[in-house]
């Protein structure tokens, strides 16, 4: 399946489909209110493993008020009952914010604006690496600690073998 011929590789180039978006590395990786009024502090690419992660789980310091994204596969399962040409691969993708964080100025909540850049990105973007169609499923609020809320978007992949 083209997707998964090269998971990592193609879950990397989904998060890199993000790296033009100014606003989505201020909301990763400023920590305070007036974040999308300041100039990105970090290149995209030194985000990954300190705040931009290709697995499910990453150790957050429990005393840090930052932001974490993680891309993943989720429960992949065969489509249409006995085809075996024919996959949906569920990605997931938590956004994990401080409570401390999620204002930010102007009536505007973090979370909501990365959810938002996110599903922008991957409806409007083609990404070269993952043939297929890349499709919305849905996303839900999830509590990872007593100090980290956010949301869980799940984006199912169809594709077929050799596409």
């Amino acid at each position: 399946m083209a997707l998964l011929d090269n998971l990592e590789k193609n879950l990397t180039d989904l998060l890199i489909s993000l790296s033009d978006n100014d606003n989505f590395i201020k909301l990763v990786s400023i920590d305070n209110p007036n974040a999308l009024n300041q100039s990105p502090s970090d290149n995209f690419y030194s985000l990954f493993n300190e705040r931009l992660f290709l697995k499910p789980k990453v150790n957050m310091p429990t005393s840090e008020e930052e932001t974490y994204i993680c891309i993943y596969m989720g429960r992949a399962e065969r489509a249409g009952g006995t085809s075996k040409n024919h996959n949906d691969i569920p990605i997931v993708i938590d956004i994990m914010t401080h409570l401390n964080l999620w204002d930010l100025e102007d009536n505007k909540i973090r979370p909501y604006r990365i959810v938002d850049i996110i599903y922008d990105n991957f409806m409007e973007t083609k990404v070269k690496s993952v043939r297929g169609n890349l499709e919305f499923n849905n996303a839900e609020l999830i509590r990872y600690n007593e100090k980290f809320m956010g949301y869980r978007m799940f984006f199912m992949y169809t594709g077929s073998k050799g596409c």
